[in-house]
């Protein structure tokens, strides 16, 4: 690429692609926009230590005159004013121009800026020709016939994706998979040659694969074609955060709704208070300008606005509040994620043990008027994070009311009532949680939360007697039988001790997520008991004698406790 003829452009010209070519090689910059309140900035680049490098790109390209130096000089002082005034800390200032710079003008620049507490530098002519060369596309694109080879690059893709589709298909043309690696490489070259500034990574994947995450870095658009069999994915990724300022992509989006239809009232929403929104392929048509020549026109497909990014982690003491304003159950919430519209807010939360979400809807300036809580599978957890969320969800439903307090500043963010809601099922899931602990603490191990979509009511039944037992009751049950092991030869002199009482110990332990825990010696205790016989001797069945109630006498069940060890004079 011969040299760029820097004097024969026009100023406007050779400032914007001063500032593309600092953009590329700083991606994190920002381009501002000339305006009165500007402050003299022309890019600003965010350094990691919180403080500011700062870029002055101007059109001058052969000796300063007066007039230049005063501009220049003007910059200065404005960006010295602005950023005193804002409290920003500034590390650098830097001067660019495709201009080889003179010991006067050195000594004149460093006059001027004497008094400033950050380092000023001047990149000439030198810098800008290296940035040029590192970035040929830039100058080709601006300054040349870029835009047209970028097009005819884009076209050629279906040629170099053919590549192979003559194939006969017999044993001497089987196309091995690594012959495509050449192929690949020369296409990813070929498309991102030209455009200074998206690049466009290619991806072709089976049709059962899922689709691509949105969160990809840089990601301005990803364009799918599939032919039934196969999918190919173009990623349109900004080269430099300014990118979609400099080229923007222009959106079109018609949208029919019938009056009164679920799609209606979820526009409304999304206008109202930016509650994202997804509309069916057969309700919308798009225009899209992208680069690359990859955009369309007036085509139907399924468009949706998602939920933004994560944006904030703001904590927030949430209580529920019975009609008289007692609290009854109180937990952590989280937002991070906040949507708004023309009419208010959607905040979007996790509570801190991972029990539930909650989205609030607010009405400007500050009206608390709906609230959704979507519960969230916390198995695996630690029982006691669990707990203060499900206690908080048992009590959330009408008459009672919800309050949001900033924990730091002690004052009350929102107050709303709750509507109406069955909780009785979260009511079990919080009792059956309170007994886990419980028996966690006598078996002296951790207890993961278990998925509660699994348990059964059995489980739940046999943790709360486990669980009273443990707290010190006797826990009375009706019983059928029980098989007692009987010493060989013996059984005569077993059947002698009935009817009578019983009185059995035998470990405790429960079952929790397939995994046993012991919890210590259960006693088992009936007042009349009977030995099953036949032909009036005791039933002896693989070693075991069945005991029967007699007359429907009731067993009752108590821990006991653990001996104590012997003290040591």
């Amino acid at each position: 690429m011969g040299r760029v003829e820097w004097t024969r452009l026009s100023g406007d010209d050779v400032e914007e692609v001063l500032a593309i070519l600092i953009s590329r090689e700083h991606p994190r910059a920002e381009r501002i926009r000339p305006s009165r309140g500007d402050g003299g900035i022309d890019i600003l680049l965010p350094l990691d230590d919180g403080t500011f490098r700062v870029f002055q790109a101007k059109k001058f390209t052969e000796n300063l005159t007066t007039s230049q130096k005063r501009q220049i000089k003007e910059s200065f002082d404005r960006l010295v004013s602005y950023t005193s005034s804002r409290g920003m800390q500034v590390a650098n200032w830097s001067l660019v121009t495709p201009l080889d710079r003179t010991k006067e003008n050195l000594e004149w620049l460093e006059s001027v800026t004497s008094e400033a507490d950050f380092d000023v530098d001047w990149l000439g002519r030198p810098y800008v020709e290296g940035l040029a060369s590192k970035y040929p596309e830039v100058i080709d694109y601006y300054l040349r016939d870029g835009k047209e080879r970028l097009e005819a690059a884009v076209s050629s893709l279906t040629s170099l994706l053919r590549l192979h589709a003559g194939s006969s298909g017999g044993p001497s043309d089987a196309y091995q998979a690594s012959d495509s690696i050449a192929t690949l490489h020369v296409l990813h070259e070929e498309i991102n040659r030209y455009d200074p500034h998206y690049r466009y990574d290619v991806a072709v994947e089976s049709e059962t694969t899922p689709s691509h995450q949105l969160d990809f870095p840089g990601l301005v658009c990803s364009v799918q074609q599939s032919d039934g069999k196969s999918r190919v994915t173009v990623r349109v990724i900004a080269r430099f955060a300014d990118a979609v300022h400099v080229r923007p992509i222009p959106l079109s989006v018609k949208i029919r709704a019938e009056k009164g239809s679920e799609l209606e009232t979820a526009m409304e929403d999304f206008g109202s208070f930016g509650t994202p929104i997804t509309v069916p392929p057969e309700n919308v048509n798009v225009s899209l300008d992208l680069p690359g020549g990859l955009g369309v026109s007036d085509s139907a497909g399924e468009f949706s606005i998602l939920m933004p990014k994560p944006n904030s982690s703001i904590p927030l003491q949430c209580s529920i509040l019975d009609p008289e304003g007692a609290a009854l159950a109180e937990t952590e919430i989280v937002f991070h994620t906040r949507t708004h519209g023309s009419a208010g807010a959607e905040v979007y939360g996790s509570e801190e043990g991972g029990v539930f979400d909650m989205k609030l809807r607010l009405v400007f300036p500050n009206q608390l008027s709906h609230i959704n809580v979507q519960p969230q599978n916390f198995s695996g957890r630690k029982l006691e994070s669990v707990l203060p969320g499900l206690r908080f969800l048992a009590e959330c439903q009408s008459p009672n009311r919800l309050r949001i307090v900033d924990p730091l500043a002690g004052t009350q963010a929102a107050l709303g009532d709750l509507g109406g809601g069955n909780t009785g099922d979260i009511a079990m899931i919080c009792e059956c949680v309170e007994n886990l602990i419980t028996l966690q603490r006598a078996a002296k191990r951790r207890i993961p939360a278990p998925d509660f979509t699994t348990v059964r009511v059995e489980d739940s039944l046999d943790w709360s007697r486990a669980a009273r037992l443990v707290r010190g009751e006797t826990v009375n049950i009706t019983w059928s039988d029980i098989k007692v092991n009987v010493i060989p030869g013996h059984g005569g002199e077993l059947g002698d001790q009935f009817p009578g009482a019983l009185l059995l110990r035998y470990p405790l332990t429960v079952r929790v997520s397939g995994v046993d825990y012991d919890l210590g010696l259960c006693q088992f205790w009936t007042p009349a008991a009977q030995i099953r016989r036949h032909n009036g001797k005791p039933v002896i069945e693989d070693g075991k004698a069945i005991v029967e109630p007699m007359d429907g006498a009731n067993g009752a069940l108590r821990m006991v406790a653990p001996l104590e060890a012997p003290h040591s004079n």
